[in-house]
């Protein structure tokens, strides 16, 4: 039997519910994950009720469903959470969700910097405004940046429209770099991210921004199951169709985190030029393929290696060093002492 309620928003409301109605009967909540955090999740466990923090990209919903509403919603959940078809998100405890925090801090900003960057560069075409030299063009310098400034736009409130960008972009700037001192100051007072940071930086192509980001979308290392976990994760695995004899693979599902599914991909570019047997890999792939898509099947496979790599040293906790074998596959992964 069903049974719905409609109750303030607060979590001693519920759990004095649950108490009251349901006394020496056991008792299993779920939620979708949200914007509002985990408070619900810690009073519930807290009380010493089981509670389950379910993606939404998880559940599973008719195509003809048009109707989406709370009511719904909670219906649906009950009935899955009935059946065991329920799993929970691993909910980051302590520090590891203060490091999230703190890196969702800095996405925004990060995130905010583009969009200015793009908004100048959309202003700039609309105008037909020339583009700076290539020799200044890369990263936004600070020649960029004064080229920029001292534009002749021939038009007064266009040329105050991209100073107040340009104002917008040195304070978004300004927050980055304060950002990036408190994931310092943070790394530093913890020694487990210390040790954790230093074996995923081990691995061409991963840094220290790549590494803090990596551990604060994946939490606590040691909940890590299966080396699949992180490449389903940020969504690099391929989708699939098949039916009887007929196997139909397409492109990857990109479900999860795009954020670290970025960062991965930007550091598998690096890591073909790092390392020597990622590069074989990835012209191996690339030659497999048609050229028009061949570099971005061949650097997807590659960051398919990384999550490996990503796994194996977050979970035997050394440094990270592969030997190629027969065949040309990556076969074994080895591990040696790192000058860390």
């Amino acid at each position: 039997m069903l049974r719905s309620k409609n109750i303030p928003a607060d979590p001693t409301n519920l759990i004095n519910y649950l108490r009251n109605h349901f006394k020496e009967q056991r008792i299993i909540c779920a939620y979708e994950a949200g914007p509002t955090g985990f408070g619900l999740y810690d009073a519930l466990t807290t009380a010493n009720i089981p509670c389950l923090v379910v993606a939404p990209t998880t559940l599973s919903r008719k195509p003809n469903q048009k109707v989406k509403n709370d009511r719904i919603n909670s219906r649906k959940l009950a009935k899955d959470l009935k059946a065991g078809e329920l799993a929970s998100i691993h909910v980051p405890l302590g520090h590891w969700r203060q490091l999230r925090s703190l890196v969702r801090t800095y996405q925004i900003y990060i995130n905010s910097r583009t969009a200015i960057k793009c908004r100048i560069k959309s202003l700039m075409l609309l105008a037909g405004l020339p583009a700076p030299d290539e020799s200044i063009k890369q990263n936004w310098c600070n020649p960029h940046l004064q080229y920029i400034k001292n534009l002749d736009c021939h038009d007064i409130y266009l040329r105050q429209k991209i100073d107040l960008f340009l104002n917008d972009l040195q304070y978004v700037r300004s927050q980055c770099f304060v950002a990036i001192k408190q994931l310092r100051q943070f790394h530093n007072q913890h020694p487990d991210i210390i040790r954790n940071v230093k074996f995923l930086c081990s691995i061409d192509g991963i840094g220290f921004i790549t590494a803090l980001v990596i551990l604060a979308k994946i939490g606590n290392p040691s909940l890590l199951v299966n080396q699949r976990q992180i490449a389903s994760f940020i969504g690099i695995v391929p989708s699939e169709h098949s039916s009887g004899e007929l196997i139909l693979k397409g492109s990857i599902t990109r479900m999860g985190d795009t954020y670290l599914r970025s960062m991965i991909i930007e550091s598998s570019w690096v890591a073909i030029r790092k390392n020597k047997i990622l590069e074989k890999f990835f012209s191996r792939i690339k030659d497999l393929h048609h050229p028009s898509f061949a570099k971005r099947k061949a650097i997807m496979a590659v960051a398919r290696k990384l999550t490996l790599y990503i796994y194996c040293v977050l979970k035997q906790q050394r440094p990270f060093m592969v030997y190629l074998l027969s065949s040309g596959n990556i076969d074994l992964l080895e591990f040696v002492n790192s000058p860390f």
